[in-house]
């Protein structure tokens, strides 16, 4: 833990001083745009990232780190981010356009939206972030009734005012629509920070309380402020993910060794952000039915604004274009809610309207592939890429639609292409090592999961899937690590428990297995798979009654034949094992087995404890029957 000097807060702690006080204002970091679906990387990963480009272009034959630290001699040692970001984009306007090309695009997270809804119910007056994106003041755009005062730290500074009505959001190292950027050294500095900007950290910290969170402490600009201000009786709360690396800021760990300071541990900005939102009762996101009729608001907010612009006519191409991104925007507030039907038809206006919108055409293949339709998704994603041959991501969504269709290397060579076209596209490695390793490749696949790990390191499915890879390779050990790395980068991924948990009983550690299994299932409670793996892992244990009902959900939510024979197959046993009449369900079952479909299952398991279970010998041979009817189904 951290140094023994710093004191500690729990999570409901500090939910329970913002609910009762309102008195909380927040520091938001780059940890916090970091989560999917925003994906903005973080300052280290941008440093790693220049590192390579400028010794690729400056010393290619060089030993690596010799040249940088070469390189680094004489830098700044509180502005690496600064020095690399310098040195890769040396003008001003480059670092502007580079800024803008990373937040451009990025969807505010859930995280953003329940923060929002915090500041929209009073709970918190107002959120202070060095960060470039508009991801918070995004989410009350998109989602919310209101916005937010947006205070840029040099434009409208001097009208700030902490007992503002308004909620606002301060940007403490101004937005690249700005002419007064800061990103390197010389910008940020703790002296060239705005005076109106210091006093409004410091008069946060004096008269209001202080959540950090997702933030590192390395910015002197922003941390001597509140290292010198007067602290207020509310305090300062500091969340971390990992309290045991505090101590690498030298800065924020200054700041808490100050009295009413408390470091609080906690799992990420999301995770935080709906622990909020679980608790207080009137932090409540939209409903979809709100978001849809929000959209239209917004739209027709929009066409006001041209038919009163006094500089340029609202001519029939502009309506025609407000139209259609009004369907668009709602196809994807939709979407992105789980209405996949809703969200196609409004995809299909927006397609009447432009039959060349080929961003709508991605869109409503996304949709369609969500629901099972991948045929129709491919015939999307096909249009698409006719209108704009060279769009990855069409290349890399239509790679996924034929996968799941089973067409694995008509996959690959789509995903290469999007590899062709971005050689830097993650989620393209991940697709291709998993249809790799459906084509027996596993070492190959490995290959690819590793790429997508060196350009993001924090890719959870990326490790998740490298885990299986592991663990078929007999690693199961290091599959484990990689389960528990997917797991700290995304703590409700259902499927790396539901692996982990397979890990765990190949390690004889059948009881921790269950806990997974059943964590995987609360989090997913269609999971087939963690359904059965639980099933089996109850089984081993003699847990007859709770395997069979494990094994009833599962045959409930299975969708494919394989799915369902499996599922039926772990019914049987516990009903054997426990006397009861098995003539329908093995009538079902051996009708299954008798069409034609692959299962990947390990029957390891359940030949161990079928070999060293003490059953009678009719209810033994019965089982193992049933189980080589499905085994002759095995690749």
């Amino acid at each position: 833990m951290a140094d023994g000097d710093i004191d500690t807060a729990s999570v409901t702690q500090l939910i329970r001083a913002v609910e009762e006080r309102k008195k909380y204002a927040f520091l938001i970091g780059a940890g916090s745009s970091r989560p999917a679906p925003a994906e903005i990387p973080t300052g280290g990963e941008l440093i790693e990232k220049w590192k390579g480009e400028c010794y690729d272009h400056e010393a290619p034959g060089e030993e690596f780190e010799a040249w940088v630290e070469a390189k680094e001699e004489g830098m700044d040692d509180d502005n690496e981010y600064g020095f690399w970001f310098e040195q890769r984009h040396p003008t001003r306007g480059e670092r502007r356009e580079r800024i803008q090309e990373l937040v451009e695009g990025a969807t505010p997270t859930f995280g953003h939206v329940l923060l929002a809804s915090l500041m929209d119910e009073d709970y918190v007056p107002h959120v202070l972030t060095p960060n470039f994106d508009d991801l918070l003041f995004d989410a009350f755009y998109l989602y919310l009734e209101d916005k937010p005062q947006l205070i840029d730290h040099r434009a409208v500074a001097p009208e700030f005012s902490l007992t503002h009505s308004e909620s606002a959001i301060v940007k403490l190292h101004g937005d690249y629509l700005y002419d007064n950027l800061r990103n390197t050294a010389p910008e940020t500095e703790g002296d060239a920070l705005e005076d109106a900007m210091r006093d409004a950290l410091q008069q946060t910290v004096e008269e209001y309380g202080l959540v950090v969170v997702g933030y590192s402490g390395g910015d002197n600009s922003i941390m001597d402020p509140l290292i010198n201000a007067d602290l207020s009786e509310y305090g300062v709360f500091w969340c971390t993910r990992d309290a045991n690396s505090f101590s690498d800021e030298p800065k924020a760990e200054e700041l808490l060794s100050q009295p009413n300071t408390y470091l609080v541990e906690i799992e990420g900005f999301g995770s935080l952000m709906r622990k909020f939102g679980n608790r207080i009762d009137d932090v409540e996101p939209p409903e979809p039915t709100e978001i849809t009729e929000r959209a239209k608001e917004r739209a027709d907010m929009l066409r006001g604004a041209l038919e009163e612009s006094k500089e340029e006519t609202a001519d029939e191409e502009e309506e025609e274009y407000v139209d259609k991104t009004e369907k668009w925007w709602e196809g994807r507030l939709l979407a992105g809610n789980g209405n996949y039907e809703e969200a196609i038809e409004c995809y299909d206006e927006a397609l009447e309207q432009d039959p060349e919108y080929t961003t709508a055409y991605i869109s409503r293949g996304n949709a369609k592939q969500e629901i099972g339709k991948c045929e129709e998704a491919i015939a999307d994603y096909d249009k698409a890429l006719d209108l704009d041959p060279e769009y990855a991501e069409a290349y890399n969504n239509r790679g996924n639609a034929k996968k799941q269709l089973g067409e694995v290397e008509a996959a690959m060579a789509d995903y290469d292409k999007a590899l062709d076209l971005d050689p830097e596209f993650a989620e393209a490695y991940v697709g291709r090592g998993i249809a790799k390793a459906e084509l027996g490749e596993v070492e190959a696949a490995m290959a690819d999961y590793d790429k997508a790990l060196d350009l993001d390191p924090e890719f959870a499915e990326a490790y998740n899937n490298r885990g299986t890879a592991k663990a078929e390779l007999g690693e199961v050990e290091a599959a484990m690590a990689d389960y528990d790395k997917a797991l700290d980068f995304d703590p409700e991924y259902a499927e790396a428990y539901s692996n982990r948990g397979t890990a765990k009983a190949k390690l004889g550690e059948v009881e921790a297995a269950i806990a997974d299994y059943d964590k995987a299932l609360d989090l997913d409670p269609y999971h087939t798979t963690a359904y059965q793996n639980s099933a089996e892992a109850r089984i081993q244990k003699g847990n007859y009654e709770q395997a069979l009902q494990d094994a009833e959900e599962a045959f409930e939510v299975s969708e494919s034949t394989a799915d369902s024979a499996q599922s039926l197959l772990f019914r049987l046993i516990p009903q054997i094992v426990l006397g009861e009449d098995v003539s329908s369900e093995e009538s079902e079952y051996r009708s299954l087995c008798n069409e034609e479909f692959t299962t990947m299952w390990n029957f390891e398991g359940l030949d161990t404890w079928l070999a060293d279970t003490d059953l009678e010998a009719e209810k033994k041979d019965k089982i193992e029957e049933l189980i080589d009817l499905l085994r002759q189904h095995k690749e």
